[in-house]
């Protein structure tokens, strides 16, 4: 019979007869063999099978998401909390968190401005120039995008494309220019006219979204060929500066922005997996080839 004592707090020992012990690692070596072929099998069937870009299933969610928020978005309570809410303007000195969704609960969910990091401090910086020379060139319209507070401006001077026109083009309608917004997509594409404002693809082109029916959208580019997103935005929690309803006046002030009806003083949002977390896998499983950069 086999025993196991330990001889120290770091060290298991195994005792037994050499045939024991032969047949323990005969039993090791098999099963480390059986697992690097299924790991190869894997490999092979992935090569000879690549994953494809559900197309129709992204189109289908994308239809239903949206249905889904306008419903939300015209509902009464909805109106009701937003009618009073149009103080946020481009001349305020930062974005304000903004009332997004409610959930089926009641609970108003705001989203907020996150900031991208620089690109010298990822290093971007040292893909520019030879041998790499990787400037976004050839990164066309629809496989570059972003979605933020309201949309970038495409007549910043830093967004020229070199022949009078624009290379951010606007994927939703949205007429509002963001101060986030755009600070954010010079941070992805500005063409460095001012050497320090460089941004991480300087030559490529870009379609800017406002986020209130981000994953809608996003469905609907990742089936067009969108291959990469950027969100530099998040779900507000806990406290917070920003728009508070007093008695349907709205004002600036430090608030809670955590359910209180299931706590006053800690909010579980951080880190919670919710509905929009689900919808974003769900894009992401469905177009392999789709890569969303969401801040966290």
């Amino acid at each position: 019979m086999l025993k196991y004592f330990r001889e120290s707090p770091k060290a298991l020992v195994l005792q037994g007869s050499g045939k024991q012990q032969a047949y323990c690692l005969d039993s090791c070596y098999l099963f480390f063999i059986i697992v690097l072929i299924l790991v190869f099998w894997c490999i092979q069937a992935e090569a000879a099978n690549p994953p494809e870009t559900n197309q129709e299933v992204l189109k289908n969610l994308s239809s239903e998401w949206s249905a889904r928020y306008q419903a939300m978005k015209s509902s009464a309570d909805f109106q009701r909390l937003v009618r009073n809410a149009t103080k946020l303007s481009l001349s305020d000195s930062l974005p304000r968190p903004q009332l997004m969704f409610l959930e089926k609960n009641g609970h108003q969910v705001f989203y907020g401005t996150e900031n991208l990091e620089a690109a010298r401090t990822i290093g971007t910086n040292l893909l520019w120039p030879a041998p790499f020379n990787l400037t976004g060139a050839g990164i066309s319209e629809g496989m570059l995008g972003q979605w933020d507070d309201y949309v970038a401006h495409p007549e910043h001077v830093e967004f020229g494309d070199g022949y009078g026109g624009s290379r951010i083009s606007v994927g939703d309608g949205t007429s509002l220019h963001g101060w986030h917004a755009t600070h954010v997509a010079g941070t992805m594409v500005a063409s460095g006219l001012y050497g320090a404002a460089k941004g991480m693809a300087p030559e490529a082109e870009l379609v800017s979204f406002f986020y209130d029916d981000d994953v809608s959208e996003m469905a609907q580019a990742a089936a067009d060929g969108m291959v990469v997103s950027n969100h530099s935005y998040g779900e507000v929690s806990g406290w917070n500066f920003g728009w508070v309803d007093f008695s349907g006046e709205w004002e600036e002030a430090l608030a809670w922005y955590g359910d209180a009806t299931v706590d006053q003083m800690i909010d579980y949002k951080f880190g919670f997996y919710n509905q929009s977390s689900h919808d974003f896998d769900e894009i992401a499983m469905n177009a392999p080839y789709y890569l969303i950069l969401k801040s966290a």
